[in-house]
């Protein structure tokens, strides 16, 4: 009302359902209980992410530093190993520290 006559107005109300039992409702939406992520499964995501992407990525890029600091009998074998620590996710690093590092030249 203004001025006691009515005018129209566009009010936002918020509204939130879910599809609990219906038809249509989702199998992630029935495990999660709905759309709300709490703690744990938040804590679940992040230990998944430090998992499949951050222990990989640093791994790899500890393996890349020490090849490219060290020294190599063969003339290739810097490329190859940098080459498998980059290509070869996960395993790539693990052989480079397991067979890599005792092909190094190591300066007495």
């Amino acid at each position: 009302m203004l001025k006691g006559k009515p005018i129209a107005v566009w009010v936002s109300v918020p509204f939130r359902f879910n599809l609990t039992g219906h038809p249509l409702e989702t199998r992630t939406e029935r495990a999660l209980g709905g759309s709300n992520l709490g703690m744990p499964e938040l804590t679940l995501i992040l230990g998944i992410v430090l998992l499949f992407w951050l222990v990989p990525t640093i791994l790899a890029v500890i393996a890349l530093v020490s090849i490219l600091r060290s020294q190599f009998p063969g003339s290739n074998d810097k490329l190859i190993w940098t080459v498998v620590a980059i290509l070869v996710p996960i395993i790539g690093p693990i052989l480079y520290f397991i067979i890599g590092t005792k092909q190094r030249i190591h300066d007495a």
